[in-house]
């Protein structure tokens, strides 16, 4: 009798470690598992703020690019307007000298016409006198 409740307790304990053994076993399965889980979360984590970070500089760049393009487009324009500019000033200053040089022209042709009024005029006279001489 003694003997078979010794076998007993002696059967209750292996049980019983092994029931403990299993237990731990299983804590540390799941413990890792969370681990796991943990890691690989914070994994995905950063790579979500890693392609934010590229999406923003991505942006960044994209805006900066307009902004320069856009600069380029209003120093082009402002060219364009300063030469417009400067060909009018040109066609205007070109238009103001002929009509000067037409201005002229028309006096020096009055004054040549004047003169030749005179001349006619002294001519008419002398054949007058010379008439009258004779």
């Amino acid at each position: 009798m003694m003997m078979m409740m010794m076998m007993m307790m002696m059967m209750m304990m292996m049980m019983m470690m092994m029931m403990m053994m299993m237990m731990m076993m299983m804590m540390m399965m799941m413990m890792m598992m969370m681990m796991m889980m943990m890691m690989m979360m914070m994994m995905m984590m950063m790579m979500m703020m890693m392609m934010m970070m590229m999406m923003m500089m991505m942006m960044m760049m994209m805006m900066m690019m307009m902004m320069m393009m856009m600069m380029m487009m209003m120093m082009m324009m402002m060219m364009m307007m300063m030469m417009m500019m400067m060909m009018m000033m040109m066609m205007m200053m070109m238009m103001m000298m002929m009509m000067m040089m037409m201005m002229m022209m028309m006096m020096m042709m009055m004054m040549m016409m004047m003169m030749m009024m005179m001349m006619m005029m002294m001519m008419m006279m002398m054949m007058m006198m010379m008439m009258m001489m004779i």
